[in-house]
């Protein structure tokens, strides 16, 4: 039910991203590095802000007709 209120929400996958980061259950840390070599950017009342490089494959561009 909760899922289904979140994908409500607006600009489109705001609710699912708000759910990433308050359930940490649901936040896949392995596509980020495990955590490893992360560079702090900054820090505030509600959070930390961490810089990564990701090891994903950037997507095909398709040509579009």
């Amino acid at each position: 039910m909760l899922l289904e209120r979140m994908q409500q929400l607006n600009p489109p996958l705001a609710g699912q991203r708000l759910l990433k980061l308050l359930c940490p259950s649901l936040f896949d840390l392995s596509l980020y590095g495990g955590g490893k070599n992360w560079s702090k950017i900054a820090a505030g009342a509600y959070g930390i802000v961490y810089e990564v490089d990701l090891t994903m494959v950037e997507p095909k561009k398709v040509a579009v007709k």
